[in-house]
C-alpha cells in the first residue's frame, strides 16, 4: 500500500491540524502540551479570525496562521515558522 505522508510544514496541511473546528480536540491537547496555561482556560478554546485588525489606513494586512480564545478571554496566536533559526554563525562573528 503507498503511503503519501503531507508535510505539515504546508500551510494548508497546518490549518487542517490547527485552524479546523473538527480538529479543536487535538488544537486544545497541542495548546495544553505546549504553553504554560491553567487548565481551566481549555475549557473553551475558540478558532476566531486569523485577521489582524488594522489600527491605521496605511497598516500592512496582518494574517495570523491560527489565532484562538480561551475562556477567560486571551488570544493566543499560532505561528509556523519554516525557516531555519541561525543562532550563530562563525563568519559573522
Amino acid at each position: 500500500m503507498l503511503r503519501i505522508i503531507l508535510p505539515v510544514k504546508s500551510d494548508i496541511i497546518f490549518r487542517i491540524f490547527f485552524a479546523d473546528e473538527r480538529n479543536l480536540e487535538f488544537l486544545t491537547d497541542f495548546l495544553k502540551s505546549a504553553l504554560s496555561i491553567p487548565p481551566e482556560e481549555y475549557e473553551e478554546v475558540i478558532i476566531v479570525d486569523p485577521h489582524l485588525i488594522r489600527e491605521h489606513p496605511a497598516d500592512k494586512l496582518g494574517i495570523i496562521d491560527v489565532k484562538v480564545k480561551t475562556k477567560s478571554g486571551k488570544t493566543i496566536h499560532i505561528e509556523i515558522q519554516v525557516a531555519p533559526l541561525v543562532l550563530y554563525h562563525p563568519q559573522i562573528a
